[in-house]
């Protein structure tokens, strides 16, 4: 079996974490790889490949890091129909399956194929008349936003080829189910369980009385049109700035054609992880200390 090692430098300082993930996966008879960097760290450069070698060829992606990480990874490994294990090493890990303290476990039930897989929708992004009009794809969220600039813009909103709305705000979240604990959360849209297949569209902080997230069909089109805004608006696909957006341009947004594959070692709650974790976020923030 060969296993792609993918780690986050800034969250697993020295590479503790992936030099015990190593030494527990090769135990098991795992062949591993990593990227250079990280394998000249560890004085094993025989592991290192470079970016293209992470995904290509490989049956099972591990993720050191955190929900960035993961979906960072994630999107990639998505392409090739690869499996993805995060293992946590960030703030909250609602995507992540294990923590850092079990990689011994999760070595051998890796190596045994002692798992199940979870398929979940993903999204694809295309700027119409843009040059950089390619297809991006995005495993939590499609943001469309007035990104440093303090004036709200206008995004038109179509579905299905159909008018539904004007927003007048500081943008737009498209969300899959997935997504819906991410940004579109913060925008008082619905939590959506992640077996769902649908598209989820919120916007963020509309300056009127009425609007409401609106959930559709997985299979719908989703168009965006910006219609008002002072300075060029911002895209971005999973929290990471993909490009600058000027009036009329028009984005659409449908289900992206491949999944990702999530690697699933217990048989989770999803009520309960999102109880478990909501908290654990809400009480990670240390309370400052108030002098007489």
């Amino acid at each position: 079996m060969q296993v792609s090692i993918w780690v986050n430098h800034e969250k697993d300082v020295g590479f503790r974490v992936t030099g015990q993930l190593v030494d527990a996966l090769e135990h098991y008879g795992a062949a591993v790889r990593m990227d250079e960097y990280c394998a000249g760290v560890l004085k094993r450069p025989e592991l290192g490949v470079d970016r293209a070698g992470l995904i290509a060829g490989c049956d099972v992606v591990l993720v050191l890091g955190g929900d960035g990480t993961i979906l960072h990874a994630a999107r990639e490994a998505a392409a090739a129909d690869i499996p993805v294990l995060g293992i946590n090493m960030g703030r909250v890990g609602f995507l992540s399956e294990a923590e850092v303290d079990n990689v011994q476990e999760v070595a051998r039930r890796i190596v045994q194929a002692d798992y199940a897989l979870e398929k979940r929708m993903m999204l694809q992004a295309r700027v119409i008349g843009h040059p950089q009009a390619a297809e991006h794809i995005a495993l939590n969220d499609v943001v469309l936003s007035r990104g440093a600039f303090s004036r709200i813009i206008g995004v038109q909103i179509y579905i299905d080829g159909q008018y539904v709305d004007r927003y007048m705000s500081d943008g737009v979240v498209v969300s899959s189910p997935t997504g819906s604990t991410a940004y579109a959360l913060s925008t008082g849209g619905p939590i959506l369980a992640p077996s769902l297949e649908c598209i989820l569209l919120s916007p963020i902080c509309a300056h009127t009385l009425y609007s409401r997230p609106i959930v559709v069909g997985a299979d719908s089109k989703i168009e965006l049109v910006l219609t008002a805004a002072d300075k060029d608006a911002q895209l971005a696909l999973d929290g990471e700035t993909l490009l600058t957006v000027s009036n009329k341009l028009r984005i659409e947004i449908t289900r992206a054609k491949s999944q990702a594959t999530f690697i699933r070692l217990k048989g989770r709650n999803f009520y309960q992880l999102l109880h478990s974790k909501f908290s654990e976020w809400s009480m990670a923030e240390e309370l400052p200390e108030v002098k007489a």
